[in-house]
């Protein structure tokens, strides 16, 4: 409308005449993001992120809010950017990267009209990062979605059990995200045997960590005993911090 269209002129008025309050920018920014305008937004990060030799933080910020919007082609115009002027010694390069391969799988398998090819581009986008920043602690939201793109729409569920897998192995202190490649384990494991008869419900316990000091038991689907046999259910038992229960012999507290 026409109040609108006053306010932007205004605003590009007093940054042209006031170029070093930030204030009218931001304004401008969030403006541009209001109306759903990204590519207008970006251009107006960008210049304030070159303008006062920023490090990327505030471009970091917006990729993540279009992201959150569900304008992917934003986020990734972001990340991008960050990947390509703040270059591989930055210490946003690796969160850029993290963010531009979550971005592209998120914009592919959420439309559910992806092809073969798209995902198989995927999966080598995955093992290319991998090979570049190796499988540590700081990487392991790849693999947790790595996996997460083998089991569900790749359906590798072999690979999908060793990436996880040799997350677990790797470990970390945040007990929220051990608990939760715990959780996607047996969520793996129901894949397999979903389609079976004689369901017997087994309990997936991460122990502590996901909810505070409370131990949470998840519920891996109703994995069935005789679909998984007892080697499955060993294997899965045997990974550090997994109980399994069975369903009669859970107790509340």
């Amino acid at each position: 409308n026409q109040y609108a269209k006053e306010l932007q002129a205004e605003l590009y008025r007093r940054i042209q005449k006031q170029p070093e309050n930030e204030n009218y920018s931001d304004l401008l920014v969030w403006y541009f993001i209001q109306k759903k305008d990204f590519a207008s937004a970006f251009t107006q990060v960008k210049a304030l992120d070159k303008r006062n030799k920023e490090e990327g933080q505030r471009v970091f910020q917006f990729a993540q809010s279009a992201f959150d919007e569900g304008n992917y082609d934003a986020a990734l115009m972001a990340f991008r950017y960050l990947i390509a002027e703040k270059g591989k010694n930055s210490y946003m390069y690796l969160p850029a990267r993290m963010g531009e391969l979550n971005t592209e799988k998120t914009r592919i398998t959420i439309t559910n009209k992806y092809t073969q090819e798209d995902l198989k581009q995927l999966e080598a986008k995955y093992e290319s990062f991998l090979n570049e920043f190796g499988k540590n602690q700081q990487t392991l939201p790849v693999m947790r979605d790595y996996a997460a793109l083998e089991s569900r729409y790749v359906h590798n569920i072999d690979k999908a059990l060793a990436i996880l897998q040799e997350a677990i192995d790797i470990g970390t202190n945040d007990r929220k995200l051990n608990g939760y490649f715990k959780l996607d384990l047996g969520d793996v494991f129901f894949i397999v045997i979903h389609h079976e008869r004689g369901v017997q419900g087994v309990f997936i316990s991460t122990g502590r960590g996901i909810a505070g000091d409370r131990e949470v038991l998840g519920l891996a689907g109703c994995l069935d005993r005789a679909a998984l046999g007892e080697k499955g259910l060993d294997e899965l038992g045997g990974v550090d911090g997994v109980q399994i229960t069975e369903r009669d012999e859970l107790r509340h507290a």
